[in-house]
């Protein structure tokens, strides 16, 4: 018998197609006398079954079985199975690893030993190497990782067998970016890169806006002068007057105020203007103030307005009321109650 018929299972040449197809042997019965005889019944069961799909052209589902049978029985003929079925699936790298494996235990024979070492020799043929070397001062921290798997750092570089096809390379390290690069490898190529991580851009000075906000205004105190135009509505029809005056604004919420009347009759006033929301640019107002006529004798009354005020600028308001002026000591047969309308300006210096 060949060296290759010392092997548990078919070692199938994936790579050339006109390699040879290895006979299979099986793993010799357990002695008796052997406390682990029920493991190892079920591992060779498992095997027997396993050898059937492989000799069927089921290598996945012989993978699936032979690793059972290693999991019941660790021995490392059946790695060399797990091997075999690697290899017919085209998973180079895995089974080498296996072969690799079983042969570092020492346990197998020297006949077999020397088949795993020729069918290493055979698989590093088929699968292809990637070697990427780092600088000194990025290979203590760095990861590098071959299509998702760690592979480890040693004497500043990292060494990866990978099947024939695509593969994906990403480096990493504290302090740079990461650095990827995705290779096209065939099989038995052997390929080295160079990596040198740049440090990753400082980051530009952080820049702290001052938001700044500005309160609304409130309304303005200090003199003011304003002039408006009323229309009087009485029992004997309407009529129109003009009042013009002055005042001062004693806080932002009162106007103290007076000033002349012109009209059908010439007359004087003088009160106080309350304003609700003084910060907002409409706001409500309420006027109580005195007012006299002068028609032959003095005719006094009061006024009760409300209405708004709009702030048009800085400077300039613009005013809305309605009032009533109540006149109760003038004689019979003159007016005591009028309804008046109004709109006016104030403007401030």
């Amino acid at each position: 018998m060949s060296s290759r018929g010392a092997l548990v299972l078919v070692l199938a040449a994936a790579l050339a197609a006109a390699a040879p197809r290895p006979a299979r042997a099986d793993e010799p019965p357990a002695p008796a006398s052997d406390p682990d005889a029920q493991a190892k019944a079920r591992a060779r069961v498992l095997l027997d079954a396993g050898n059937q799909l492989q000799d069927a052209g089921d290598h996945l589902g012989a993978l699936e079985l032979f690793r059972q049978a290693h999991a019941a029985y660790a021995s490392p003929r059946l790695r060399v199975a797990i091997a075999t079925s690697l290899w017919n699936l085209g998973r180079f790298r895995e089974a080498s690893e296996e072969l690799e494996a079983a042969l570092a235990t020492g346990s197998l024979d020297p006949q077999l030993a020397a088949e795993v070492e020729a069918q290493l020799g055979e698989l590093a043929r088929a699968y292809a190497v990637v070697t990427i070397t780092l600088d000194a001062t990025d290979a203590a921290a760095a990861r590098v990782h071959v299509d998702g798997r760690r592979v480890a750092v040693e004497g500043g570089a990292a060494v990866a067998r990978v099947d024939p096809g695509a593969h994906a390379i990403v480096v990493e390290a504290p302090g740079a970016p990461p650095w990827t690069e995705t290779l096209e490898l065939a099989a038995g190529e052997r390929r080295t890169l160079g990596v040198d991580l740049e440090p990753a851009p400082a980051a530009p000075p952080r820049v702290v806006e001052r938001v700044v906000t500005r309160a609304p205004a409130l309304r303005g105190t200090g003199a003011r002068a304003g002039a408006s135009l009323g229309v009087l509505v009485d029992a004997g029809g309407p009529g129109a007057a003009a009042a013009i005056g002055g005042g001062w604004g004693v806080t932002p919420w009162l106007d103290l105020g007076g000033g002349v009347i012109a009209g059908g009759q010439v007359g004087a006033w003088a009160g106080a203007t309350a304003f609700a929301r003084p910060a907002a640019a409409t706001r409500p107002t309420a006027t109580v103030a005195l007012v006299a006529f002068a028609a032959g004798q003095l005719e006094p009354g009061a006024r009760l307005a409300l209405g708004v005020e709009w702030r048009a600028t800085d400077r300039v308001e613009l005013t809305a009321q309605l009032g009533v002026e109540l006149y109760p000591w003038v004689p019979d047969d003159h007016v005591t109650t009028l309804v008046v309308p109004a709109l006016g300006v104030v403007a401030r210096p």
